[in-house]
Parts: C-alpha cells; structure tokens; sequence
C-alpha cells in the first residue's frame, strides 16, 4: 500500500506546490501548538512543586498570586520561590543560591524566610527577620496568615523592583574669605 495517502495531487505545479506548502503549514502548526501545551504543563507541575500547603488553607486565589510572584521572579531576577506551609514543624530544605524560601507553620506560629545573598544585598539583613515580627507574628495570633503571606511577598517584590535612591548631594564647598 505505501504512503500513497501522503501523496500530493494537483493539476498543475503550482497547485501541487501550494497543496505541499499547506501540509507542511498544518504539521508546523501542530507541532508549535504541542510545544506551547508542554511548555504550560512544565510550568504548572514547577510551580505546583515549589508551592506546598499541608495545611490546606491557601485559597486557590492565594496560590495563583504566589505563583505569578514565582514567575515574576524567575523571569526579571533569574531568582526560585519555594513555599512550604507545615502541620507541625518547620523543614528547611537545602536550597541552592537562587532559591527565596518561606517556612510556615501557624500551629507552631513559626516562620522561616531565606533570601539568597543577591535578594539580600537589596533587601537589607534585617528584612527577614522584620518580615517575621512585623507581619507574620500578628497574623498567626490574628489567624489570617494567607492574608499576612500575600503582604509579605508583595513587599518584598515592592523593595525588589524599587529604583535605587539617589546619594546623597555633597554639602556645598565652604566659601574661603580672602
């Protein structure tokens, strides 16, 4: 039988030529369009991954939000976000120099935040621990921790993406009497 089926029929060259063209159009298309769809399901199996909530009281909405921050993040800084939200006690996984992780447990109301050395040359040291007294500490003792999680990240992407401040001017040269 063969690939007769594949054969191009046309009553001119052109029309050949154009039937091939068209073919060849449909395969590209469909190839592209696998492409797009495998690159969408990579995404979500990452950001599935980096995003875990064994307590169950992320919203769907909350999870969104974290993850277009983990895409915002991998795509301007070249940066990872890993969220793990625990039962009990805190895991700290071992993380590479890219890695930005956020540890919570409310039942322990514990926080855990690790920047990585380039994250924290813009942030300052002290930002961590600042996070964790200013913002999560009254949300666990209010018990709307998701809420206090969305505020932190979002200030943290505030103070990644605020232009630098301006030094300084240097005080006028002190005029010499004569």
């Amino acid at each position: 039988m063969g690939l007769s089926f594949l054969s191009i029929r046309g009553r001119s060259g052109l029309e050949r030529f154009l039937r091939s063209l068209g073919l060849m159009l449909i395969f590209l298309a469909a190839g592209w369009a696998f492409t797009k769809n495998y690159e969408n399901v990579i995404d979500r199996l990452n950001a599935e991954s980096s995003i875990r909530d064994e307590t169950g009281r992320l919203s769907d909405e909350d999870k969104a939000f974290l993850r277009e921050f983990e895409s915002l993040l991998r795509r301007r800084f070249g940066q990872e976000f890993r969220l793990r939200v625990f039962q009990d006690e805190i895991v700290r996984p071992t993380l590479d120099s890219r890695t930005l992780f956020v540890g919570l447990s409310p039942a322990r109301r514990e926080v855990a935040i690790e920047f990585p050395e380039l994250v924290l040359a813009a942030l300052g040291r002290d930002f961590a621990a600042n996070l964790a007294r200013e913002v999560f500490a009254p949300a666990f003792e209010r018990g709307d921790w998701p809420k206090a999680l969305r505020e932190a990240v979002t200030e943290v992407w505030a103070r990644l993406t605020l232009p630098p401040e301006p030094a300084a001017p240097e005080p006028p040269a002190a005029e010499t009497p004569k």
